[in-house]
């Protein structure tokens, strides 16, 4: 009997052991495929459940501050979104705003200032069925030229490149209310984009 429970605790250990093991590989993973700007297999590393803010066994610099410090913009924002933290410091103390500010990404330096905030616009508007919101937000991100990304049942995500920029967008609904809302990483300094789309919406509407 206390043979097993001996067995059964480095059975557990093992395979905590091992669980770090693999955790550690694919933050170090995840850190060079942020270095070279490799978006796919960033991806990949996403879906299989990689901690964004890993850092490796002595601390360091976060796949975040790779990006930005070598000034991969949609790696950047890929990486926000997923829960990235910009505040992080490496050894120096520097943190990936730093190390784009130092190389003059102004735009990624701004992403993640700006680009983090939650900024949500309420349009009151009529009850709608599920078919009667996606044929109007689709109409308006079309007419904008955006590119739709994800419908579903009130749900609409669709994105707008500009200068080597993405900025996406989510259309919901709650109570009667059409929600537009920048997705974490993907927003602006101002909410002009969710302005212009809401302009469009009140226009339709009457």
């Amino acid at each position: 009997m206390k043979c097993n429970k001996i067995l059964s605790r480095l059975l557990l250990i093992s395979m905590m052991l091992i669980s770090m093991t693999i955790d550690a590989d694919m933050g170090k993973d995840l850190r060079h495929a942020a270095k070279a700007g490799d978006i796919e297999a960033i991806k990949q590393l996403l879906d299989e459940g990689v901690d964004t803010n890993a850092t490796g066994k002595k601390g360091g610099a976060t796949a975040l501050l790779k990006a930005a410090k070598n000034g991969h913009t949609n790696v950047v924002q890929l990486l926000l979104f997923h829960g990235a933290d910009p505040s992080l410091e490496n050894k120096k103390g520097r943190s990936a705003i730093d190390v784009a500010e130092r190389n003059k990404y102004n735009d990624i330096v701004e992403i993640m200032k700006e680009g983090i905030k939650e900024q949500i616009i309420h349009i009151p508007y009529r009850k709608l069925e599920p078919d009667e919101f996606a044929s109007l937000m689709l109409g308006v991100f079309n007419a904008r030229l955006y590119h739709i990304e994800k419908v579903e049942p009130y749900n609409i995500t669709a994105s707008y490149s500009k200068r080597g920029r993405i900025y996406k967008v989510r259309a919901s609904v709650n109570n009667n209310r059409i929600m537009l809302g920048f997705l974490r990483g993907y927003g602006a300094r101002k909410a002009n984009y969710l302005l212009n789309l809401k302009k469009d919406l009140m226009q339709v509407s009457q």
